[in-house]
């Protein structure tokens, strides 16, 4: 239960952004832009990327909802993307080089520990990672770590049947984060 009153029962960021649409309309154009925007990184790395520091920051709402969206864009069950991030968790070995870089630097960002940053940027640019893909790693660790403190420290409501993570994903897949008058 929200720890405040939102005036709605929508699950997770939709209950957020509803309570205070001047802000959360705004930051749900930002989310569209780094997720689906312009990137050096595929729409799938990005929603990896926010699946993962979900995982490791225990964001269930987050993890949910963006794993099944990266599910979507490779066209995989949810399963095989949990498995993948807890295997990358305890086994960088079982992801591609690309996927391994951008993960360590996502773990980097969400713990706040930079003392191996310069080592891995060192490392992306050897597989010749570009610096809009480095950037885009940066920001998009950055965006679901404030999320996840948002969405958890808020208490949003959690989708009490699972299939709801289903229809979720299914919107944002296919009509992305950002939200207009119809739809706020």
């Amino acid at each position: 239960m929200p720890i405040i009153d939102l005036k709605n029962n929508l699950p997770g960021m939709g209950g957020l952004i509803m309570f205070r649409k001047e802000m959360g309309i705004p930051m749900a154009h930002f989310v569209e832009a780094v997720l689906n925007g312009p990137s050096d990184l595929s729409r799938f790395e990005r929603e990896l990327i926010c699946a993962y520091v979900s995982y490791k920051n225990h964001c269930q709402y987050c993890y949910k909802s963006h794993s099944a969206v990266a599910a979507k864009h490779l066209d995989v069950s949810v399963d095989q993307i949990e498995l993948l991030l807890e295997g990358f968790s305890s086994n960088y070995e079982c992801v591609e080089e690309k996927l391994k870089i951008i993960l360590q630097i996502a773990e980097i960002i969400r713990l706040n520990d930079f003392d191996q940053i310069e080592t891995l940027i060192a490392e992306a640019r050897k597989i010749e990672l570009s610096d809009v893909a480095i950037h885009d790693t940066i920001l998009t660790a950055s965006l679901a770590s404030m999320f996840n403190r948002y969405v958890d420290g808020m208490r949003a409501n959690l989708p009490q049947d699972e299939k709801m993570y289903e229809m979720i994903s299914e919107k944002l897949f296919r009509q992305g984060y950002k939200m207009t008058g119809q739809n706020a």
